[in-house]
């Protein structure tokens, strides 16, 4: 059985133990925009020319951060996500130790 390749865009979402929350927008054509929530960082990568997004072109190309940015905020607010929310820090540790110091 065979298919068709579709182009379609990606989201996704962190939210690593609470110790940060993460979204982010996977374009087609390989942009990838990452916003965190609760410091307002963003960073833009070309996936194609970047592939270990070691580039971060956020300040160098405000527009395309700015669209994508948009994009995303337009999703997540479809879903129910507030990116002008509350987002609170914390530490929920695997291990016990994690949390100490």
């Amino acid at each position: 059985m065979q298919g068709n390749d579709l182009e379609l865009d990606a989201f996704s979402q962190t939210d690593y133990r609470r110790y940060t929350y993460k979204r982010s927008l996977r374009k087609a054509d390989g942009w990838k925009f990452i916003y965190t929530m609760e410091s307002g960082a963003e960073e833009l990568y070309d996936v194609n020319a970047d592939p270990g997004e070691k580039n971060n072109l956020a300040q160098a190309m405000p527009a395309k951060a700015y669209d994508l940015r948009q994009q995303l905020f337009s999703y997540l607010k479809q879903v129910g996500d507030d990116p002008a929310g509350e987002w609170q820090t914390g530490c929920v540790p695997v291990y016990a130790s994690q949390c100490s110091g």
